[in-house]
């Protein structure tokens, strides 16, 4: 991928971090990298969601690229953040399914579709990639903040640094591929200073907020400019309704989770999960009303 950011604002962006994840607990900085990867999502579908609706992609498009394909990859995305949500508030007793196998292989599935289509079109390109890399982080996040929580009776002090020391640098690489998205977005060199700074400041103050333990983090919905209104628009017309819905409540209720409507999600019949983000939405929907 595109290198977007200046080499000396990527290591100071990188120590501001560090610095300010000091003084959060393991499950705080996944909780910072969870609000990372949910800023990164609107990005996702930039080049890839066209290919179905638009004539002059068709050229591009492999064989093993369609829509149910197409359907699948978004669902990796949305239910990878979903399974490591659970871990996070520690929901995932729920669901027996749920296991470490099911977020690694979505999210390994959706970055290697996200790299290989991203060579057939390179406009924005990048941002697409970045996002999904900062969603599998997020997943590496919560799955060492599970090991170190399941762990810590029976470990040894350096074996429990070392998982801190994952814990910390897995949230700091998903801030650093948040930032990276939101540049490889804004072409102008101007914008994107002005952009980046603007997103800066909300990452620092998502991780103050943490601290304090305060609900909710800050929305901007101006660092995205056309982007949001156009994320929401792509899922609408792939026949996603119920997650365009999902994530415009989310980022306008200050990122303030609905936490029975994701234990709902996680009661999702297991061979749903081969079914597509249309398909599973129309279940959510369904076992919302109470009318399965």
């Amino acid at each position: 991928m595109g290198n977007f950011l200046e080499p000396e604002e990527d290591r100071l962006f990188f120590l501001d971090i560090n610095n300010l994840l000091v003084k959060l607990s393991d499950r705080q900085k996944a909780e910072f990298s969870w609000i990372c990867a949910v800023r990164s999502l609107p990005f996702i579908s930039i080049y890839n969601f066209g290919y179905c609706h638009d004539e002059r992609f068709n050229y591009y498009m492999s064989d093993c690229w369609n829509e149910k394909n197409l359907h699948n990859m978004l669902f990796s995305f949305l239910w990878s953040l979903d399974l490591s949500l659970s871990k996070l508030i520690d929901l995932s007793g729920i669901n027996k399914q749920i296991h470490e196998a099911d977020v690694y292989n979505t999210t390994e599935h959706l970055v290697a579709h996200v790299e290989y289509h991203k060579m057939l079109t390179k406009e924005n390109a990048d941002a697409a990639a970045y996002a999904a890399q900062a969603i599998s982080y997020f997943t590496h996040t919560t799955f060492y903040m599970e090991n170190q929580k399941n762990l810590a009776e029976h470990s040894s002090p350096e074996g429990t640094k070392k998982r801190a020391d994952i814990i910390n640098d897995s949230a700091i690489v998903t801030a650093k591929n948040t930032r990276a998205a939101f540049a490889a977005y804004h072409n102008s060199e101007y914008k994107r200073g002005y952009i980046l700074d603007r997103l800066q400041g909300l990452l620092y103050s998502d991780i103050n907020r943490i601290y304090r333990n305060e609900k909710g983090f800050l929305a901007d919905f101006d660092v995205y400019e056309g982007r949001w209104t156009g994320f929401l628009d792509d899922l609408n017309s792939l026949g996603c309704r119920y997650w365009a819905k999902l994530y415009n409540n989310l980022f306008n209720n200050n990122f303030i989770i609905d936490i029975e409507r994701l234990k709902l999600r996680l009661k999702m019949p297991d061979d749903l999960k081969y079914e597509g983000a249309a398909v599973t939405g129309k279940w959510f929907e369904k076992s919302e009303k109470g009318v399965l």
